[in-house]
């Protein structure tokens, strides 16, 4: 609660700095000072309060770390290789489109990013028991719980993205005004990314599980490498919503082509009885 509390004051103490310096020097670089200043104030609050008893509760053990980052390392590369999507996606589109469609399309992402915020409530929810079910190849059990995952999580969010999708331009609206009307289509395109976004987390989760997170790290790498070759490749001259689908559609394939690698590791092993996956 204290951690949240201090979160709270570094964004709104942000969102004051920020609209004190437009209103008084307008845009330059002067925002980003602004930005550093209330983060390392807020890291230094942080640090004060909790760090130095972190520090005496989780001792870094070197053999520990370097363990771990040797096993792991696929899986930030992985979340680095998905950046594509949110961040070098974005750059290439300012690059080319110039800072206008850039800032339209970075508010429809904001906005969909919105309904994700449930994303790590939900992975607390079903990790430990995909772990312990992918532990012992269980497909039965593994079955069971994406069902619950799909219904409980992933159907609702496309619920959500076809109310999105139909009603874009008045959401944009309510949400940013009519200045920013041309932010409507991208985010009716690009609706659906809510629900490709939580059923790529549910293979990852699975294939850091059984230990395929190197497989899925080449279908990452893939992923994001022709995203950037589709964009950058793409015409200037075409509409901005068929830049939009190529994100879109190369999102659909990754999840696709990363769920049948998952699968194909699964069925290739004999499940091994475990209490933890019955459980």
């Amino acid at each position: 609660a204290e951690f949240a509390t201090i979160l709270a004051l570094e964004k709104f103490l942000l969102l004051i700095g920020c609209y004190a310096y437009l209103a008084f020097r307008g845009f330059d670089l002067g925002i980003y000072v602004v930005h550093v200043v209330v983060s390392v104030a807020s890291c230094s609050v942080q640090w004060r309060r909790v760090g130095f008893s972190l520090a005496r509760a989780f001792p870094v053990h070197v053999p520990l770390v370097v363990d771990y980052a040797r096993r792991y390392w696929p899986v930030y590369a992985s979340l680095f290789a998905q950046a594509a999507y949110g961040h070098a996606s974005r750059l290439i589109i300012e690059a080319r489109r110039g800072l206008m469609v850039f800032a339209s399309v970075s508010l429809a992402l904001q906005t969909l990013n919105a309904l994700s915020i449930a994303q790590s409530q939900v992975d607390r929810h079903f990790r430990p028991a995909l772990n312990a079910a992918a532990a012992a190849r269980d497909a039965s059990v593994l079955a069971v719980l994406w069902w619950k995952y799909a219904a409980w999580y992933v159907l609702p969010l496309a619920v959500c993205a076809y109310v999105i999708g139909a009603f874009a331009t008045p959401i944009v609206g309510a949400l940013f005004g009519e200045h920013w009307r041309s932010a409507a289509k991208p985010l009716e395109v690009m609706a659906p990314l809510i629900v490709t976004i939580p059923i790529l987390r549910f293979v990852d989760t699975i294939a850091v599980s059984i230990g395929v997170q190197r497989s899925t790290l080449l279908v990452n790498i893939a992923a994001a490498t022709i995203l950037i070759v589709l964009l950058m490749s793409l015409s200037v001259e075409r509409p901005l919503a068929d830049w939009l689908r190529c994100i879109v559609i190369v999102q659909v394939l990754h999840a696709a082509i990363g769920g049948l690698v998952v699968v194909r590791a699964l069925r290739s092993v004999p499940p091994r009885p475990s209490s933890g996956a019955a459980a």
